[in-house]
């Protein structure tokens, strides 16, 4: 593979002499749990079957009860298989590392290991050669209106549970992961009817111009499952995520991509341990109760502790829609505090550095009166982390 500005991020080093550093592996001593691990180097990312570019994230473990992303630059990343490929990754921003949309790509029966050096103590990390599998592919994902009983709830909580099922794989037994993104179109809770901006208060034309929006992310579920010991090797309705009421991601149309890995068990099971995990966003990058061992190595320091692991899966992908459920109870909130008179002038004047702002039309009881919301997503779907354009994909 073709690398661009090697020689600005190798400095002195050539890339040749890292890749011939980085192939001497060791066998490594796993310190038991009285070893401090805070601080630790945590590394996320992967390589698949789907195009790139592919991205690593490299951090540094924070405290459980602070969890964050905390970026680590400067490093070289390089990609390779078992067939001399290679690419040395961009850093697009502070601890995230990327492929070229044309470099290097994954291809199924080819092995793949990740490659990393730090100049500021010329450390050599890397993941031993794991197997690009054939993916296990998606029969089906779907989804059923449910009621589930929570102890921080006073009612049942209603909602849609999905599920997956696998089509029968090849192989008797396979480890699997799955992932899934989000989307979600909702609504800002009022029209935004004026705009207030420099000393100047303007009619919205439309007022609808930020009612609405679609929302995207990823979903923090850890979710594992293999098909060993089974009469056929596939697997029938395996929860996925339980979406409820709670919140506006049901209350006009919600979209699920459900991405299945096919991974090794080595990647199983490590992602079998961090499931315990999986309530925390931030998860990979907090200092654990214990480490657990990924795919990755300080081969030139043997105490040093690595967290998270470089993964080479064969991935079937399947988006789903479901609209706003019928037949359920709604708890999320759909009223807000609002300013009025000449409190609300003083406040729009406060808010200086914040305009435009965006008001809206209240009723008190007597009539509609002009009115500035405590908070500006109660009147600009954008506050809440949407977009005002639907996603490409997104079907009506």
């Amino acid at each position: 593979m073709k690398l661009d500005n090697a020689n600005k991020i190798f400095l002195s080093i050539s890339i040749a002499n890292i890749i011939m550093l980085l192939s001497g592996c060791v066998d490594k001593y796993w310190p038991e749990s009285e070893f401090k691990y805070d601080r630790m180097i945590v590394v996320e990312g992967m390589i698949t079957n789907t195009p790139g570019p592919y991205t690593v994230y490299l951090s540094v473990s924070a405290a459980l009860d602070k969890p964050e992303f905390i970026p680590l630059s400067g490093y070289s990343v390089i990609i390779s298989d078992d067939q001399g490929n290679m690419e040395l990754l961009t850093q697009i921003e502070p601890g995230v590392y990327m492929t070229s949309a044309d470099g290097i790509q994954g291809v199924i029966g080819r092995s793949y290991k990740l490659g990393i050096f730090s100049y500021d103590d010329n450390n050599i990390y890397e993941s031993a050669y794991e197997l690009l599998r054939k993916p296990v592919e998606i029969e089906d994902v779907y989804s059923d209106i449910e009621f589930h009983t929570d102890s921080d709830y006073e009612y049942n909580l209603s909602g849609y549970q999905f599920y997956v099922d696998t089509k029968t794989a090849e192989q008797d037994t396979n480890y699997l992961l799955w992932q899934m993104d989000y989307t979600y179109q909702y609504e800002a809770n009022y029209l935004a009817r004026y705009v207030y901006d420099n000393y100047q208060m303007e009619t919205m034309h439309p007022s609808d111009s930020l009612l609405t929006c679609w929302k995207t992310g990823k979903r923090k579920e850890i979710i594992t499952n293999k098909t060993e010991n089974l009469s056929e090797p596939t697997l029938k309705k395996i929860p996925l995520c339980y979406i409820t009421t709670e919140t506006k991601e049901l209350s006009i149309r919600y979209s699920l991509l459900v991405k299945q890995h096919t991974i090794s068990y080595e990647a199983y099971r490590f992602w079998n341990q961090l499931e315990e995990f999986k309530e925390d966003t931030y998860w990979l990058y907090a200092k654990q109760p214990y480490p657990i061992k990924g795919n990755l190595e300080c081969t030139s320091d043997g105490d040093e502790i690595i967290l998270g692991y470089f993964m080479v899966a064969g991935v079937d992908e399947k988006r789903v829609f479901v609209d706003r459920p019928l037949g359920v109870d709604w708890h999320y909130k759909t009223d807000c505090g609002f300013y009025t008179g000449e409190y609300m002038t003083y406040k729009l004047h406060l808010l200086h550095d914040s305009w435009p702002v965006y008001l809206t039309k209240y009723w008190n009881g007597f009539n509609y009166i002009t009115a500035l919301p405590q908070e500006q997503y109660c009147v600009d779907c954008r506050q809440s982390g949407g977009e005002l354009t639907p996603p490409e994909f997104w079907i009506e």
